[in-house]
């Protein structure tokens, strides 16, 4: 089995000191069979970025790391299954909670037509302006999206039961945005918990 992630700086595994902290890896080594997970993490993009750069073969994030755009990435392998998380910068540029559900859903879709036969939609993650109405807002736009999609084909997981945020914390840095790699860690960690039965080969449809 494989997975792709994909996302922003929370993918990435930003944190300071560098090295990144990337909880892909953790996935791999967690979930039964240990699937390879590999990862998207343009640290500094929004939802629209992540789609408009979808079919480019290199692009380079606002930390000057390379990636390949996510149809690009999902066209060169077979993904089993796609998990995908954003939405934190944009909520810092005032989109709405329709169009960040809009782009996220057109990530689901790229998963599906490469043959991914299921995806996790991870809820925009606790900051220190999580307390931001259009947060939550945007995180029902996202539930509901799933719920609609039916329980088989995606699998929502509220980001903030797997590293509640607070500060201080050695699990999250001093910006109130980024996790520490502990905190990656533990993000990984509760997160294979969270979809091991969903992701299991020959669960759902």
């Amino acid at each position: 089995m494989r997975i792709l992630a994909i996302g922003d700086s929370l993918t990435a595994g930003y944190c300071l000191p560098p090295p990144f902290k990337p909880w892909a890896p953790v996935l791999s080594n967690l979930l039964p069979g240990k699937p390879k997970v590999d990862h998207i993490g343009c640290s500094g993009w929004t939802t629209s970025q992540l789609v408009a750069a979808a079919d480019s073969a290199s692009v380079h994030d606002v930390c000057g790391e390379e990636w390949p755009g996510a149809r690009h990435k999902l066209g060169n392998a077979k993904y089993d299954v796609g998990i995908i998380m954003g939405g934190t910068n944009d909520l810092a540029y005032g989109v709405t909670a329709k169009d960040i559900v809009a782009n996220l859903a057109q990530l689901h879709q790229m998963c599906w037509d490469a043959g991914a036969v299921k995806t996790v939609l991870l809820s925009i993650p606790p900051s220190a302006g999580s307390e931001n109405p259009a947060h939550g807002a945007a995180n029902d736009a996202l539930r509901a999206w799933a719920d609609a999609q039916g329980a088989s084909k995606v699998l929502f997981v509220d980001s903030s039961s797997l590293v509640p945020f607070a500060r201080p914390s050695p699990l999250w840095m001093m910006d109130g945005l980024h996790m520490t790699a502990e905190g990656y860690t533990q993000f990984g960690t509760r997160l294979a918990d969270a979809i091991a039965g969903f992701v299991a080969p020959g669960s759902g449809s």
